[in-house]
């Protein structure tokens, strides 16, 4: 490895570099900075696959439904607009100070969820999480980009996987026996041990990196227009459909004041001198592609950890932990490709390849899961996320390679980020547009599966002052069933208030179903959506080196498809 490496030093210490360049690490230097990296990864991660499958369970304790979505679209929200302000000044102060302020404000965050008594705190607190998060993303990807060049990239991408693998695979099944068990509150407590160990690692072992230029100006304008564009946008999806209809002047207003804030957004990075986010960089069409295919990608992976616990404990009646169980074979498959993908990506160099027959496995899975239904059973259920997972693998690290790979190193870091950006802004409307066909659907779905007897008796009980609760958290709290099933009784004896229970919990996780199955055509839809635009993620030979050389430059140029923008 050290020969490819033509930034690598002999034993010794870091050597003084020019505004820009990439660190010069020994081995051991390496290692520490390699393992801050991935400590960072672990903290990001573990977070991401243990709450979906705690999710049920703490809106059925903190009475929520309404706004099961807002728990994750909160976190998504924040990590959205911190991302690329985050890869912006990495590549002007450092990886460093990015990813320690991440690991402090994620580990803050994590203690105040764990203490939350109503879902509008945890919605906040998750939002502070958030900010974390989306500093430990756009640092630790970006700092992979300083110690290995993209032809390298790949190989250790097995690396990475396997430390995200190890908060995926053993994530949702942690996550459903602490809900089980100690409650829910420790899966968000279970981040502040492993935010410590990160947090020391990083102060001890992690070098100084990135420019040191003088021009250190960040463009708050740009900022507060971003953060102006995507708030009122996901408010709007939110609304939509459930508080207010799509056509009212709410959701119409949101979503025009969000479409001003881009256009101004747009005008605003076209005319500063150090954008947030490089317009030029589109006319690079590696870069466009990408960017638009993580869009999509982004709420695959998510959508399903956060809406699967919901059909397996909702739907099938299964435990929490039984759910977590099920989400493991996904993330499973996901390490599998990943590790394989990033191997077959550094020795052929054939990033796109790789993605599309992995969109294409992905597809194949979503549509197997349209199929899934009330008495589907768990081989069935796991041979679907198995193909899935294997299908996402593939795909997960090859927009990072390409950009890194096709545009100069002096812009690493906002490259990244931006990747990263388009990946959480689709991640974030996409789970927001999910929650809202799901509680829209469900709602709908529900007011047609009531029996005439039925309705009679949840009309006399709304007439009576004696409201029963419809939502589909009935179905993972048991002491709510319970005073249902007795209220029915009070009313019509225990025969047939037993019977009209029984017709209750029918119409309610039937159309918990027609909603889960609405949620993933929308899956199915953003699939292949993201293969379309990986088929214009065109190739070039990955570089040897960390820094783009002239040589890499005029070989990029060289390829009308995809012209390389230098600065």
């Amino acid at each position: 490895m050290e020969e490819q490496r033509t930034n690598a030093l002999p034993a010794g210490g870091m050597a003084d570099r020019d505004a820009g360049a990439p660190p010069q690490l020994d081995r051991r230097q390496l290692f520490l900075a390699l393992a801050g990296v991935l400590l960072c990864i672990l903290v990001s991660a573990i977070d991401q696959t243990i709450v979906g499958t705690a999710l049920p369970r703490i809106i059925a304790e903190l009475n929520g439904f309404d706004r099961y979505s807002w728990v994750v679209t909160a976190y998504l929200l924040t990590a959205t607009c911190v991302i690329p302000i985050a890869g912006k000044v990495s590549d002007q102060l450092g990886r460093k100070p990015i990813l320690v302020f991440g690991v402090i404000v994620f580990v803050l965050g994590s203690a105040l969820c764990g203490r939350a008594v109503t879902m509008n705190e945890l919605i906040i607190f998750r939002g502070l999480q958030g900010i974390g998060a989306g500093a430990l993303q756009s640092g630790a990807f970006a700092s992979i980009g300083d110690l290995f060049t993209p032809a390298e990239r790949g190989r250790w991408q097995g690396v990475i996987a396997a430390t995200f693998g190890l908060a995926s695979v053993f994530g949702p099944s942690l996550g459903g026996w602490i809900t089980d068990n100690p409650g829910w509150r420790w899966v968000f407590y279970v981040n502040l041990p492993v935010g410590a160990i990160a947090l020391i690692t990083l102060l001890l072992g992690f070098p100084a990196t990135g420019s040191r230029g003088r021009n250190r100006r960040i463009d708050w304008f740009g900022v507060a227009t971003i953060v102006a564009a995507v708030v009122p946008l996901l408010i709007a999806m939110t609304w939509a459909g459930s508080s207010y209809p799509w056509g009212s002047p709410q959701v119409i207003g949101a979503l025009a004041l969000s479409l001003v804030m881009f256009v101004a957004f747009a005008l605003i990075e076209a005319r500063v001198s150090e954008p947030l986010l490089p317009l030029d960089l589109f006319r690079n069409q590696i870069f466009s592609a990408a960017f638009l295919a993580s869009m999509f990608v982004g709420p695959l992976l998510l959508g399903l950890g956060v809406y699967l616990p919901l059909f397996v404990q909702g739907v099938l009646h299964q435990s929490a932990t039984s759910s977590g169980a099920v989400i493991t074979p996904l993330t499973l498959g996901v390490v599998v490709t990943n590790i394989a993908g990033g191997q077959i990506v550094s020795r052929t160099g054939h990033y796109q390849r790789v993605a599309i027959v992995g969109l294409a496995i992905c597809t194949v899975g979503v549509l197997l899961a349209l199929g899934m239904g009330a008495n589907t059973d768990n081989f069935s259920l796991v041979r679907n996320m198995v193909i899935i997972g294997l299908g996402l693998g593939f795909v997960l690290p090859d927009y990072t390679v390409a950009v890194q790979n096709a545009l100069p190193y002096n812009r690493l870091g906002v490259v990244t980020s931006s990747v990263q950006f388009s990946r959480s802004i689709g991640s974030t409307v996409g789970i927001s547009v999910m929650g809202t066909i799901v509680a829209n659907v469900y709602a709908s779905s529900f007011a047609k599966a009531q029996s005439p007897a039925l309705k009679r008796v949840l009309d006399a009980a709304a007439a009576s002052h004696h409201t029963i609760p419809s939502d589909p958290q009935v179905l993972v709290n048991p002491d709510v069933q319970h005073k249902i099933l007795a209220g029915f009784q009070t009313f019509l004896g225990p025969q047939g208030g037993q019977k009209i229970y029984d017709q209750f919990v029918a119409a309610v996780s039937g159309s918990l179903l027609d909603g889960v199955h609405a949620s993933f055509i929308a899956l199915l839809v953003m699939a292949i959506a993201a293969f379309v635009a990986t088929l214009f993620l065109k190739e070039i030979p990955l570089r040897t080196t960390i820094a783009s050389t002239d040589k890499d430059a005029s070989a990029s140029e060289h390829v009308p498809a995809a012209p390389l923008v230098v600065e």
